[in-house]
């Protein structure tokens, strides 16, 4: 009996180490693929909307930053309606 609950003892701790590594890996690869727009929502050029000013809409943003030429191909390719199934 004293073999077995050294075994879920050791089972225990093994996973919880484990646990904790895993997590501090998953938490730290998260920070490294967002970085990037971690730091750009810090950009200068960004400002808040005027508190009495409406909220444009969002293809009014759209249309001004394809006119603007801010697009890139990834946002380019996420933009595009799908085709609708009903």
């Amino acid at each position: 009996m004293r073999v077995r609950a050294l075994a879920l003892r050791l089972h225990l701790v093994i996973g919880v180490l484990t646990g904790a590594g895993l997590l501090v890996l998953g938490l730290s690869g998260a920070v490294l693929v967002l970085r990037p727009d971690f730091e750009g929502s810090q950009s200068a050029e960004l400002a808040p909307a005027p508190s009495g000013a409406p909220a444009p809409s969002l293809d009014a943003l759209h249309l001004s930053w394809i006119r603007q030429g801010d697009v890139s191909d990834r946002h380019a390719v996420l933009s595009r309606r799908l085709p609708s199934l009903f």
